[in-house]
């Protein structure tokens, strides 16, 4: 039985109402990629935090981890996955605009650096919670498969 799939989805961040709107294939799977390139390295390392025996060595690793996110999530960087993230996103009130408008974008951010954080995240786990979903069973059949090896 094939699952329906809603294609849109009204949130509000910070006292805002938005539409969020599945993008392209195209769009969703590009970006999809993109953010997988960029979190995997620190992920390992945050993944290294569990194997660490001591307070000094997980926060250690931590840092670690924030510093290779940090060296490749530039504010030039940040700010264009930003806007690509919330490309499909349509402001509700006081009337209807989409955020991919570059004017509209900056004038509706103004003030309101932590709502752009919380809008991608919420327009991420809307987007694509069935890729990140996908590539995360992926990777646990691979490693099954690899450990049931025989070496």
């Amino acid at each position: 039985m094939e699952r329906s799939i809603e294609m849109s989805k009204e949130v509000v961040v910070d006292g805002v109402r938005y539409l969020i709107t599945h993008p392209s294939p195209d769009v969703g799977i590009k970006l999809g990629i993109e953010l997988l390139n960029l979190m995997a390295a620190p992920a390992v390392g945050m993944g290294a935090i569990g194997n660490a025996e001591s307070e000094d060595e997980k926060i250690k690793a931590a840092m670690a981890s924030v510093r290779e996110l940090m060296t490749k999530l530039t504010p030039d960087k940040f700010l264009d996955l930003s806007r690509r993230i919330l490309s499909t996103v349509e402001i509700q009130e006081p009337k209807k605009q989409l955020l991919a408008e570059d004017h509209v974008f900056k004038l509706h951010f103004r003030g309101r650096l932590g709502s752009i954080v919380n809008l991608v995240l919420k327009t991420l786990e809307f987007t694509h919670e069935d890729f990140l979903k996908a590539i995360m069973a992926g990777i646990a059949t691979m490693k099954t498969k690899g450990e049931s090896q025989p070496a």
